[in-house]
């Protein structure tokens, strides 16, 4: 399972470093979405298990989700998948837990893939090799069936995978540039701080004015 049910997550005061739900629809709107059209698609995630909530807040009588910035920085990338025209759940699904999870045989070099590129990166945004998160659909050997790959390439401290050719020829793929999405995360996320330093964003609801407080 890919998160924990709503019932088993633990319930905590806001820390200053969390993401309201507003929040989070806010760092993850899309160019082409109207304004608010987030919270339903980002709802959806959570609903889905592709985004794992970190707490539900103590402060909130309706146990509104708490997000920490690790998982804000996956739902954005989910988001440019989504810009795509992909929105298969098992792609998402898997894209989601290469995002989250260390894969067996990898360095935990921080909490999660997610954590370990916003930590690196962030502190090398010139970082010249164009690091990307690489879905790939191959055709199996012994029919028309595909399967979808999901990677990191050219991700500082991550080894890329080494396909054995009878896994099938590769069909199509997707390449996500990974310091384009950080980019715009951090210049968000940036906003956030400073409208809570001049004007509290968390009492500025009109952001998603219908999101439901619950995602």
């Amino acid at each position: 399972m890919l998160q924990d049910s709503p019932e088993s997550l633990p319930v905590r005061p806001a820390s200053p470093l969390d993401l309201a739900p507003h929040e989070l629809f806010f760092l993850c709107d899309l160019p082409c979405e109207r304004e608010g059209g987030s919270a339903n698609r980002i709802g959806a995630y959570i609903k889905r298990g592709y985004i794992r909530p970190a707490a539900r807040n103590a402060d909130d009588r309706r146990g509104a989700f708490i997000h920490d910035r690790d998982s804000a920085f996956v739902a954005c990338v989910l988001s440019e998948i989504h810009l795509t025209g992909i929105a298969n759940p098992a792609v998402m699904r898997t894209a989601a837990r290469r995002l989250y999870d260390w894969q067996p045989g990898e360095t935990a070099l921080a909490a999660s893939p997610a954590a370990h590129i916003r930590q690196e990166l962030t502190s090398r945004p010139s970082y010249p090799l164009h690091p990307s998160l690489v879905l790939t659909w191959k055709r199996q050997a012994e029919g028309d069936r595909t399967a979808g790959h999901v990677y990191f390439n050219r991700v500082p401290g991550i080894a890329e995978p080494k396909f054995d050719p009878s896994q099938g020829a590769t069909v199509s793929a997707l390449v996500v540039r990974l310091l384009p999405v950080l980019a715009r995360f951090n210049s968000r996320l940036r906003l956030l701080e400073q409208s809570e330093r001049s004007e509290p964003v968390r009492r500025k609801r009109h952001l998603h004015p219908k999101a439901p407080r619950t995602f």
